[in-house]
């Protein structure tokens, strides 16, 4: 978003077009620990039975890249599933450890020194703690890590704020914690700010056609965030039939550029209401997601220029 247009920084952020990483954190799952998003039938398995924790570490996998690789990608979204851990760490999960929180904002620091105008959205909506308590050390961590300036204050930010708006207030953190008391505690977007409705299905003609039913229904008022899951949900054949998640999704994040821009060309309409994309293996098929996102930004600044010009 660097050199993007100035008509592009002039659309609102709840429909300016983010490329988001599906479980973003996964990429380091290993071991046998597991999270509390495992599936309990599973727990036993994977810390006795060799060879169940390698089969689970394969379809909770849902990243290849590093936050760092995904953020040098143009990846801007980032989808967190938190831990804290027996250990007292806390890590990003899926199923299965992963890296840890310091590690994660260590990244997403580095990247933002050396981008000053780029702005991410880090949406921490599953949490797994052993005491509430520990609501107040995540988020406090986040603010603490990446500094209180950069990161949005709930009270004078809203997702109707344009990226011009957010860079005249030096702000380069979304950050979304799905806590409603913590979120207003520390002055952050809370659940309220986003709405991420879950496809639930295999295929990819039926991801395809929910996302289609999902885009005509939104409504850009009251303001918030929109995430357009374009992430197929197993059923326990595909655990046989697939080697991987990773290989599971792939046809969906091979077809998801061109059906979007072929969505768009045919109902031009619907184009507003295409906010934050998320696939899994994020830049997979050349990067061709973010892309194609790039595109359909530039369209909607011409849309914004032209409506100015009849005005």
């Amino acid at each position: 978003m660097t050199d993007c247009s100035d008509a592009m920084t002039d659309i609102p952020l709840h429909q300016l077009c983010l490329p988001g990483s599906h479980n973003s954190g996964s990429y380091g799952v290993h071991g046998k620990n597991v999270s509390g998003d495992c599936d309990a039938a599973l727990v036993r398995y994977i810390k006795h039975v060799p060879g169940v924790a390698g089969f689970v570490a394969r379809w909770a996998k849902c990243q290849r890249l590093s936050i760092m690789e995904q953020l040098d990608a143009g990846i801007r979204y980032f989808d967190m599933r938190i831990q804290v851990c027996h250990d007292d760490t806390i890590r990003l999960c899926h199923s299965l450890w992963s890296i840890t929180l310091n590690d994660f904002l260590d990244q997403v620091h580095a990247f933002l020194d050396a981008n000053p105008l780029e702005l991410v959205v880090l949406d921490v909506n599953h949490i797994y703690l052993p005491h509430p308590r520990h609501h107040s050390r995540i988020a406090e961590a986040c603010i603490q890590h990446l500094g209180r300036a950069r990161v949005a204050r709930a009270f004078d930010a809203s997702p109707h704020m344009s990226l011009r708006a957010f860079r005249a207030k030096n702000v380069q953190v979304i950050l979304i914690y799905h806590n409603a008391d913590t979120a207003h505690l520390f002055d952050v977007w809370g659940p309220h700010s986003i709405t991420a409705p879950w496809p639930n299905v295999a295929s990819k003609t039926r991801i395809f056609s929910y996302a289609y039913e999902v885009l005509h229904a939104r409504v850009l008022t009251p303001p918030q965030l929109h995430v357009l899951q374009l992430v197929p949900t197993a059923r326990g054949k595909d655990l046989l039939r697939h080697l991987s998640v990773l290989k599971f999704s792939r046809p969906i994040v091979l077809e998801a550029p061109q059906w979007l821009l072929n969505l768009f060309d045919q109902t031009p309409a619907l184009l507003p209401s295409c906010n934050i994309v998320l696939v899994d293996d994020c830049a997979w098929n050349d990067n061709a997601l973010v892309t194609a996102l790039l595109q359909l930004n530039e369209r909607k600044a011409e849309m914004r220029i032209k409506s100015i010009n009849i005005t």
